[in-house]
């Protein structure tokens, strides 16, 4: 029986110049056949192999509209028309890029704009359908069928992604655009990739740590209160309820709704839980591979904090080199958003999370084709969620106008330090007074800031041993005050206080007074949970956190 993949529908995207991979199964051995048709037609075949699955390899098709898909097996056959041909860009993460758009802050205005002018029909979409295990169905309506702009399923599709494709057509890129979401709130990195990738030290500590949970419960046992727990998860008061948590709720009515919903079955850890690694990766990255795509985007990190934080960096390499390999296209480009600061949000906290947009910095430069972002500038002290989406998807567009289509004159990365050196002292007659200047690059015509910069710049001096550390929570949780303790080898529980704070055009300036005037220091830049950053580029792109050692 021939059936292709659920995401092969009639309105779906192709992406342009790239091997066009048609795939589904039919009767193991039959021929299968595949007709691209637009002003000019291109071919494929294939046999299904012994487990009934199939592959098909279109040549690459240029960009345009009005294609028609025809696909045969036998007497069978299925047709697809409306077809656009041109890029598709690929949403996945948690829940920061699964957001949904009538969530969004802009979201009124969005809609509005798009029932006065029309939708634009040259950019499609798709939500993969969210499936924990084999079996499990999707109940949501908007998963798994392609629609445009004012079509029912667009109100619950990535607010990230769909800003994304929006801001690449106002700046030039005039063929058709498509985001293809996958993504599911929660999960963790180690869920999107396969089992042969946490192998290794030191992702496999993370398999075993899966299987260490459950294992001293019962299959049977622990099947039965999965499926007593997904029953209430998708049940329909669960979801209304749970809307209004993500819209937005003050810290107390957090509190209250947290109360309310104490006694609710939680999904155990096990085969039935879409946190656990490879999960997502079975059940919905292999669904939709190798569906041709331009690129990734990754919006995800908050649930690798707390003892995960410090191999965020491996767990990431390995999170691209699977995702590369199953697309079969080893420089894939990868364009992700650091993941934002905030405080607490029903029962979670960001301690940590300084730790992991640390290790993603250092990811970004270790993974080629690989480009990040930050929303320093957005978090939200009582939310995990920062509600304007719109820049989000933004400066994720920035990331990719200028590393995969080439384009010059935007300001696309954030400014990042150039250069740390202590300057002559102005204005103070203390003889411990010392200057310093950090110069950035990527600043556009001049760096600009709303709020003031001091509070998210610390000076640390004390070289720190085993008896003059005095741990205390304070904007650095102890995890993230140990880590970078451990890595810069000054104490981060200990900040001094700068002042006298200048910004010129791609510098900021100011002064700290030292106990010894000869003293190393080091600076660090928004490396705590929780901060704001508005010290930004040109274009809107905050400095990204950073230390230096002078």
């Amino acid at each position: 029986m021939l059936q292709l993949s659920q995401i092969f529908q009639p309105h779906m995207a192709l992406q342009r110049d790239k091997t066009v991979h048609i795939f589904g199964t039919a009767d193991p051995g039959a021929a299968v056949h595949a007709v691209l048709v637009n002003e000019s037609s291109s071919t494929a075949d294939a046999k299904a192999a012994h487990d009934g699955s199939f592959c098909l390899e279109l040549p690459p098709a240029r960009a345009g509209t009005g294609y028609v898909l025809t696909v045969t097996c036998g007497d069978e056959s299925v047709i697809l028309d409306d077809i656009v041909v041109g890029d598709v860009w690929l949403a996945m993460g948690q829940s920061n890029m699964e957001y949904f758009l009538r969530y969004d802050a802009d979201w009124d205005h969005v809609r509005m704009d798009v029932l006065r002018n029309g939708p634009d029909r040259s950019v499609r979409m798709y939500n993969t359908p969210q499936i924990a295990y084999e079996g499990q169905g999707d109940p949501s309506a908007a998963n798994g069928v392609w629609f445009c702009e004012g079509d029912e399923p667009w109100r619950s599709f990535s607010a990230p992604g769909y800003y994304f494709t929006k801001y690449l057509r106002e700046q030039g890129v005039t063929v058709p655009v498509a985001i293809v979401g996958c993504n599911w709130g929660g999960t963790p990195a180690q869920a999107w990739m396969s089992r042969e990738y946490l192998e290794k030290a030191p992702l496999d500590r993370l398999w075993k740590n899966y299987t260490d949970s459950f294992s001293s419960i019962p299959m049977d046992e622990l099947e039965k209160a999965s499926m007593k727990a997904w029953e209430s998860e998708r049940s329909y008061d669960h979801i209304m309820q749970f809307a209004a948590v993500l819209e937005g709720l003050s810290w107390k009515e957090q509190l209250t709704w947290m109360q309310e919903h104490a006694c609710d079955p939680e999904i155990p850890m096990g085969p039935w839980h879409h946190y656990r690694p490879c999960g997502v990766y079975d059940t919905m990255v292999r669904k939709i591979a190798p569906f041709s795509a331009k690129g990734i985007l990754w919006y995800q990190g908050e649930s690798n904090s707390g003892e995960d934080a410090p191999i965020y960096q491996a767990t990431m390499e390995a999170l691209v080199s699977c995702l590369r390999d199953t697309w079969q296209d080893e420089t894939l480009p990868f364009c992700f958003m650091q993941i934002a600061p905030f405080t607490r949000w029903l029962g979670c906290t960001g301690e940590g999370y300084a730790v992991v947009r640390h290790q993603q910095d250092l990811a970004s430069a270790s993974i080629p084709d690989c480009h990040m972002s930050n929303v320093m500038d957005l978090g939200e002290h009582d939310d995990i969620h920062p509600k304007f989406k719109k820049e989000v998807g933004r400066r994720l567009a920035l990331l990719a106008l200028r590393h995969v289509y080439g384009q010059t004159g935007v300001c696309e990365d954030a400014p990042a330090l150039l250069e740390a050196a202590e300057s002559k002292p102005t204005g103070s007659n203390s003889s411990t007074a010392r200057r310093f200047r950090l110069t950035f690059d990527n600043c556009g015509s001049a760096l600009s800031a709303d709020l003031p910069v001091a509070p998210v710049i610390r000076v640390y001096t004390q070289q720190p041993d085993s008896h003059s550390i005095k741990w205390d929570k304070g904007d650095c949780s102890l995890l993230t005050q140990q880590y970078f303790t451990e890595l810069t080898g000054y104490d981060y529980s200990a900040p001094i206080p700068i002042g006298d704070v200048e910004i010129s055009k791609d510098s900021i300036f100011f002064s700290v007074d030292l106990d010894r005037p000869d003293d190393s220091i080091c600076i660090s830049f928004a490396e705590s949970d929780w901060c704001e950053v508005t010290l930004r580029s040109s274009d809107n792109v905050p400095v990204k956190p950073f230390h230096t050692i002078l």
